[in-house]
C-alpha cells in the first residue's frame, strides 16, 4: 500500500487493512499519525515536552488501535477522524508532561460527558447534520478540553 502523499485513500479499505493487520496499510497510517502529531503536539505542548508529548500519544494511540477503529463511523474522512483523536490524546499527555496550560477544569467540567471522536471529527469535517451541529455547538461552547480538541485538530489539518 504504497500511497504517495497527498494521494486519495478508500477510507473504508484502509480500516479493513488495519484491522486485518495489513503492515503496508498500518506504515502509512502511522506516517500520517505522526505528521498530525507532531503538529498537535507542537501546538500543545512546551518546546521542552514537544518530543515526548507526540511519542507518549504515538504509544497511546497504537494501544487502542481496535477503539480507535471501532470509534470511526464513515462520516468524516479517517484521516481527520485521526487527527481529532491525536490532538485527544496529545492534550491529555501534554496536560499530563506539563501543567502549563493554566488551572485544571473545574471538578464539574471534569465529570462532564465529553464529545466523542467521531462527532468532533465530522463537526471538524463539516459533515454533521443540523441538530448534531447545534448539540456540538452547545457543547463546545461550555466545554474547554473539547474546545482545544478541535482547534488543535483544526490547526493540524489546516497544516497539511
Amino acid at each position: 500500500m504504497s500511497v504517495p502523499k497527498g494521494a486519495v485513500v478508500d477510507d473504508r479499505d484502509l480500516v479493513a487493512k488495519l484491522a486485518r493487520r495489513d503492515p503496508a496499510a498500518e506504515d502509512w497510517v502511522t506516517s500520517r499519525l505522526r505528521e498530525a502529531l507532531e503538529r498537535v503536539a507542537g501546538a500543545v505542548a512546551t518546546a521542552e515536552a514537544h518530543d515526548e508529548v507526540a511519542v507518549s500519544a504515538l504509544y497511546e494511540i497504537l494501544q487502542a488501535e481496535e477503539r480507535v477503529l471501532a470509534g470511526w463511523d464513515g462520516r468524516a474522512p479517517f484521516l481527520a477522524y485521526l487527527t481529532v483523536v491525536a490532538a485527544r490524546v496529545c492534550l491529555h499527555e501534554g496536560d499530563r508532561w506539563s501543567r502549563l496550560e493554566g488551572p485544571l477544569p473545574a471538578s464539574g467540567e471534569r465529570l462532564r460527558e465529553h464529545l466523542r471522536d467521531a462527532d468532533i471529527a465530522a463537526h471538524v469535517a463539516g459533515e454533521t447534520d443540523e441538530r448534531l451541529a447545534g448539540d456540538v455547538l452547545r457543547h463546545l461552547d461550555g466545554c474547554r478540553r473539547c474546545r482545544r480538541i478541535v482547534e488543535a485538530a483544526l490547526a493540524a489539518l489546516t497544516a497539511q
